[in-house]
């Protein structure tokens, strides 16, 4: 068997675009949201605001969030890189199939 024959590569393309754009505003959301703690922390630990208005705990308890944030961004950072990888492996795979003397647009020369 054969079948299916090439074209769709435009669509292939907006497809691929849209998913890593999702997944660039999720990523950015969360980094915004990990931004909003530690500049509420960097205010505790400074002094500013209101002085003693948050208990001991609390502040502990942003150091943790704040800890455990990273390590689920830097995991996250990870999965995105590998995810850019995978499509971009598909993309050369496909972009080969239709020229096999095609040259990675990826490499700088």
């Amino acid at each position: 068997g054969g079948g299916g024959g090439g074209g769709g590569g435009g669509a292939e393309d907006v497809e691929l675009r849209e998913l890593l754009e999702q997944e660039v505003s999720r990523f950015g959301e969360e980094v915004e949201e990990l931004m909003a703690v530690a500049e509420d922390l960097e205010s505790v630990l400074q002094g500013g605001g209101r002085p003693g208005s948050y208990p001991v705990e609390m502040v502990e308890q942003v150091v943790m969030q704040s800890e455990k944030l990273w390590h689920v961004l830097a995991s996250r950072v990870a999965a995105l890189h590998a995810r850019a990888d995978a499509f971009r492996d598909e993309y050369l795979a496909q972009l080969r199939a239709a020229d096999p003397r095609a040259r990675s647009p990826f490499v700088k020369t």
